[in-house]
């Protein structure tokens, strides 16, 4: 019974890796959004009555571990929670709007995921599977982002030249690349037989393909940061070995040489026409100020400064951008006027959730990190798994610096 149990449990969380590819355009306003997260939270509580099933049978064995990143889980929720009630609009804390969703509600539902299969899958032959799983789906999605680069209107593609694939914003796909590249790559290492380390390439190159098909400039910068961290942590982790050494060493200095290079002939030929290399060096930093964006960070931190210690409620950056509002955003066009987040999901937590929501959500990176060269330092994990998820969460929270999170 317990083990049949598990084995409908761990299905159950691969179906969730599907999510992604869940959107009903003719039953929703918001096809990309609100069937996915219908599917997660109906998928979340039927994981949830399984495992409590399996703690009623063994407690000592499913119970959550108390652990440093358990406790920044839980403090990211409680202060999520008193944000909710203590901001200025409870409800749409509580909520969210229909095209994000990402209220209290569903973020309890997060939460509440991640306990329960770290609780459940521990063994790395089940979490292999699960990250095989996740892999398949993500190759379809950006499968359908291939598909869009030479039919810009498949699947109700709204971006024009750039991939939005099943998730109804090229930004999204561009994050969700970086998952898929950084998975790809650790059981490319990782995998024993020759099928699966070609299946795990193969998959993962195509999320590293999705990052440029999605034309997302944060997207990039993230896969900048994390390749350089990734290498960073493996010339740590890999100390024993010289040659090894000498090689990431040798990557890095061409990897920068690269990059300037690039730089230096952004404007000329070739460079000039790679879709995203081109986009991403047509940032100004001088001018960065009096974009959108820029202006948006700007409006971000005065409404942290009013409310700086719990902030205006998850989900209220919308009342901080209509207090401060500039009237230069009318100069780039209607569309630009309204703005729900403020693109950068630290100064986000900032503005809704203050200085205490703040400093929790980034605690959840650098809690993680700790925990792998913890688990490293003790020798309970091997130098793959502790270089490659540190060099993810730094892609991803670099990544999200530049816009916001969302459900896939």
């Amino acid at each position: 019974m317990q083990k049949r149990l598990e084995m409908a449990f761990k299905i159950i969380v691969g179906l969730t890796f599907f999510m992604p590819l869940v959107f009903l355009p003719k039953d929703f306003i918001f096809p990309f959004i609100v069937p996915k997260i219908i599917f997660f939270r109906i998928l979340t509580l039927l994981l949830l009555g399984i495992y409590l099933i399996l703690l009623a049978m063994d407690w000592k064995r499913y119970v959550v571990r108390n652990s440093f990143l358990t406790i920044c889980v839980l403090l990211f929720l409680l202060s999520f929670g008193i944000s909710t009630f203590v901001g200025i609009d409870w409800y749409r804390s509580l909520w969210d709007n229909h095209e994000r969703m990402l209220g209290l509600f569903t973020v309890a539902h997060y939460v509440i995921y991640y306990f329960i299969i770290t609780s459940v899958v521990r063994g790395w032959k089940d979490w292999r599977w699960l990250l095989r799983t996740f892999l398949f789906a993500g190759s379809i999605v950006m499968g359908i982002a291939f598909i869009q680069q030479f039919n810009n209107e498949f699947l109700l593609n709204t971006s024009g030249n750039r991939s939005a694939s099943t998730l109804g914003n090229a930004i999204y796909v561009g994050g969700y690349g970086i998952f898929l590249t950084f998975v790809g790559w650790f059981l490319v290492v990782k995998e024993e037989h020759i099928f699966w380390k070609w299946f795990a390439g193969i998959t993962g190159f195509l999320g590293f393909l999705g990052i440029f098909f999605s034309g997302t400039r944060g997207a990039f910068l993230g896969l900048v940061a994390g390749f350089a961290a990734l290498f960073i942590f493996y010339f740590i982790t890999l100390k024993d070995n010289k040659k090894i050494r000498i090689f990431l060493g040798s990557i890095i200095l061409i990897g920068v040489a690269i990059f300037g290079i690039l730089y230096l002939f952004r404007n000329i030929g070739v460079v000039a026409n790679l879709p995203l290399v081109s986009r991403f060096f047509s940032i100004s930093l001088s001018g960065f100020a009096n974009t959108t964006r820029g202006m948006a960070w700007g409006i971000a931190v005065q409404g942290w400064q009013e409310k700086p210690i719990l902030g205006w409620g998850p989900g209220n950056y919308y009342y901080a951008f209509n207090k401060y509002y500039r009237p230069e955003f009318l100069r780039f066009g209607y569309r630009e006027t309204w703005f729900d987040a403020a693109h950068n999901i630290v100064l986000n937590n900032f503005t809704e959730r203050g200085a205490v929501g703040g400093v929790i959500y980034l605690s959840l990176f650098g809690g993680a990190i700790l925990a792998l060269l913890n688990a490293y330092r003790k020798k309970s994990l091997d130098p793959h798994i502790v270089s490659v998820g540190s060099a993810f969460l730094t892609a991803h929270l670099v990544q999200t610096f530049t816009v916001f999170e969302n459900p896939t």
